[in-house]
């Protein structure tokens, strides 16, 4: 009974020292669990008005910027920004009616519809951004704002989901370089960022303009879907049939980098040139016989205007007197000085206001 006794003892001991090894054991792994990893939200988190992040920022003095990012007194606009930010185009759209908090949207053959600008010339810090964020959902559909030719593209990245966490400066995005020779300005790039995987063209391709190029994205540098437009000239010397992958890489920032090659707005480079207003025509016999009446003709007017002096239509005794200081200017001496013009006299005007055209 003795060595059973015994025996059951030593049995309870070592059950209890393993519970007791055992709960110590639980509570010091309890006190020691690791932190749990930190999960990163993928809500979507659209960019806000004029906010955003992207590329390289320059960091400059901050000042009050309107909603397309140019700064509120036009004393303060850089030098290489007009006063109207679409150069004339009707890229950029104001819309009406109360409660829409100075909102901007843009036009451009780039997309379809107006869509809204994300961020303009700076952020709302003062930090140069230089370029357009246009506020488009991932996979819509951009094209090609001019004729042109693809001179540089990265393709292959994933979009990432929105969010600033996976905004990382430095990190590959989808993009591509259109390179055209715009008028007023000369050989420029427009630079289209964001994309999303699966490019529609290659570089060195021509395309036209209107022409499918890719669908805008969330990859590389960015907060939310958006598509990024920034243009550049090129540099002197270089032109769209002479760019190296290494060029285009160059070409991608030279916009931040370079402010005197800085195209701003970029509906600059897809501006349509305005044609040239026709001159208004003179038929120098139909005004020499109205001289010769003391009659009226449209042509007066504006040969009036070309010597500097106002009255209307009528040829009368003041203009044939003005005239005919200007035909003793060309070295017409007498009567060949009448006031009467000629078809001779009246093309040397012409060329020297350069407001009409002179014909028989």
């Amino acid at each position: 009974m003795k060595r059973d006794s015994s025996a059951v003892w030593v049995v309870s001991l070592i059950v209890g020292l393993s519970l007791i090894v055992g709960l110590s054991v639980y509570l010091v792994n309890r006190s020691h669990t690791p932190d749990e990893p930190t999960v990163v939200t993928t809500v979507p988190a659209p960019l806000p008005p004029a906010t955003g992040i992207d590329g390289d920022g320059l960091a400059v003095a901050p000042h009050e910027a309107q909603p397309d990012g140019l700064p509120a007194d036009p004393e303060q606009l850089p030098p290489d920004v007009q006063a109207q930010p679409d150069a004339g185009s009707p890229a950029i759209v104001l819309p009406q009616g109360e409660g829409i908090g100075g909102e901007v949207f843009v036009k451009s053959p780039a997309f379809k519809g107006a869509q809204r600008l994300n961020a303009g010339f700076r952020y709302p810090s003062g930090t140069l951004h230089g370029a357009w964020y246009i506020g488009v959902n991932v996979g819509t559909k951009v094209f090609a704002a001019r004729n042109g030719k693809i001179v540089g593209t990265n393709d292959g990245v994933r979009n990432h989901p929105a969010g600033s966490a996976y905004a990382v400066s430095g990190s590959p995005s989808n993009w591509l370089l259109l390179c055209a020779k715009v008028p007023g300005i000369g050989e420029s790039v427009l630079y289209y960022q964001h994309l999303s995987p699966g490019l529609k063209v290659k570089r060195g391709q021509t395309v036209k303009v209107g022409q499918f190029l890719a669908k805008s994205g969330n990859t590389g540098n960015s907060t939310g879907p958006h598509l990024h437009l920034s243009s550049s000239k090129l540099p002197a010397g270089w032109s769209c049939n002479k760019i190296t992958r290494s060029r285009a890489e160059f070409l991608r920032y030279d916009y931040l980098r370079t402010p005197n090659r800085r195209v701003f707005a970029p509906s600059r480079f897809w501006a349509v040139a305005k044609p040239a207003k026709a001159k208004p025509v003179v038929d120098a016999s139909v005004i020499a016989a109205a001289c010769r009446r003391n009659a009226r003709y449209d042509g007066v007017t504006t040969v009036r205007r070309a010597l500097g002096i106002g009255g209307g239509n009528k040829c009368d005794s003041y203009f044939r007197h003005n005239y005919a200081k200007w035909q003793r200017s060309l070295g017409y001496r007498g009567k060949a000085a009448d006031g009467i013009p000629g078809y001779v006299s009246l093309s040397a005007l012409s060329k020297k206001a350069g407001t009409f055209k002179a014909v028989r």
